[in-house]
């Protein structure tokens, strides 16, 4: 079945044309904030895209090249970032090795950023880059270690116990040999923020003139655990060791096996799959990165909010806000549309609600119709009990002002505002926004 707007299954992918300026009609105000790096500045004025991945964005514009959101004051930008629409899995950062200057470590060589070598001095990182589309790591050691050796990408990544993580990675001996050294070995270590507590180890000796991904998986289990970290270790028995390797592939990711590798950037802003599309993100910073809306949003009559993001901690995070506290899309799982200081609100919280759980994607729609009339749906699922209404929803006095509020966490993936002036918003065009959105956050409808 056809609606009349493109709803249909052919639409929904990469050839998805449909976009918020088709709503643009009659007297509506539509606020396009979805997100493209060409639609994004590094200054003001909006004339210098930025950079890429990780760039703080001071500037946004929609479609037609209007100006929709600014943030004057440096270090509270959010930045840009680019991640798979399956989702971020591997904790590790840089194993693309981005960043190196090539040459002997503590001699004027720098290890590519997130990259330790322990124990080795004198070694070599002599070569980075792609092999069979994945990214590797070329160390040369030919000196006396003053111990065992770990080659690791990270200085540790947050967990819980009783979680299962899986460290993997692939090594390929490409010169020299195994004199004095008893083996090699892959590790996951629990660490308590001081001591290592527990740790789980896997020979991998005979794979390492083969190259062929080895992995360990770790349930933790430590009295103390606050981080894990995952080692490529060798172990060492005395006297030189003269060995060049290939270290490729590196993740480490809370899962019971080794999953689809993602390469990822050296700052953790630019993060890619193969065979996954990428998603336009922008990442405020939970201090005090927001945006200014270009205009006040500032609807007399009935209006349309929806927005794609993820929340970290909290489910919810703040995505739209007035000056004079006027929030819509509180942190507050409860509070989902309030308006006039927080006097006037609208509570969504029915029993079979999708929770929007931390660290997950959601899609928030509200369409406020009355003063004292709205519906919401999350994730494309109607609200239609648990819903308590207090003063009134139209107008919202003093409008709304800002992307983001400072304190924000989490992901913002686009959104659309819209002030329906004299045309209402119908049914098919709600449908329409949502799939839009959907795609945009990579979320399942």
């Amino acid at each position: 079945m056809n609606l009349g707007l493109g709803i249909g299954p052919t639409l929904i992918g990469p050839a998805f044309s449909w976009s918020p300026s088709r709503l643009r009609v009659g007297t509506r105000d539509v606020r396009d904030l979805t997100l493209r790096p060409n639609r994004m500045y590094s200054n003001l004025l909006g004339t210098t895209l930025i950079a890429g991945p990780g760039a703080e964005v001071a500037a946004m514009r929609d479609s037609r090249g209007v100006m929709v959101a600014t943030q004057t004051t440096f270090g509270a930008r959010p930045k840009y970032a680019v991640e798979p629409a399956v989702g971020v899995r591997n904790r590790i950062r840089n194993n693309r090795g981005d960043g190196a200057t090539l040459g002997v470590i503590g001699s004027g060589g720098v290890l590519p950023t997130g990259w330790f070598i322990s124990n080795a001095p004198g070694a070599q990182i002599i070569g980075q880059g792609f092999e069979d589309g994945f990214p590797f790591i070329d160390i040369e050691m030919a000196l006396t270690p003053t111990g065992n050796i770990g080659i690791l990408l990270q200085a540790g990544t947050p967990a819980v116990l009783g979680e299962v993580w899986t460290h993997s990675f692939s090594v390929r001996r490409i010169a020299g040999d195994d004199t004095n050294i008893v083996r090699h070995r892959n590790m996951i270590l629990e660490f308590n923020g001081t001591t290592f507590v527990a740790e789980q180890e896997a020979d991998i000796t005979a794979s390492v003139a083969t190259g062929s991904r080895v992995e360990t998986t770790r349930t933790l289990t430590g009295s103390a655990t606050t981080n894990v970290r995952g080692i490529y270790g060798i172990v060492w028995t005395s006297g030189a060791i003269d060995i060049r390797l290939r270290v490729k592939w590196m993740q480490i990711e809370r899962a019971a096996a080794a999953t689809a590798v993602q390469t990822t950037g050296a700052d953790g802003f630019d993060v890619t799959e193969a065979g996954q599309r990428s998603l336009d993100v922008l990442v405020p910073d939970a201090t005090d990165d927001f945006m200014t809306l270009f205009s006040v949003f500032e609807p007399t009559g009935a209006y349309t909010l929806a927005t794609a993001r993820m929340s970290t901690g909290t489910p919810g995070g703040i995505t739209f806000a007035g000056t004079t506290g006027a929030v819509v899309f509180s942190q507050s799982q409860a509070t989902f549309l309030g308006a006039n200081g927080g006097g006037n609100s609208v509570s969504f919280s029915p029993a079979g609600w999708p929770s929007g759980a931390a660290n997950a994607r959601r899609l928030d729609l509200a369409r406020v119709s009355g003063a004292t009339t709205a519906q919401a749906w999350r994730n494309g699922v109607l609200a239609t009990s648990g819903i308590t209404l207090e003063g009134n929803l139209i107008p919202i006095v003093g409008g709304l002002t800002r992307l983001f509020v400072p304190g924000s966490s989490g992901r913002f993936y686009g959104g659309v505002m819209i002030d329906e002036g004299d045309t209402p918003f119908t049914d098919a065009e709600r449908l329409m926004t949502q799939r839009y959105l959907a795609y945009k956050g990579g979320i399942t409808l």
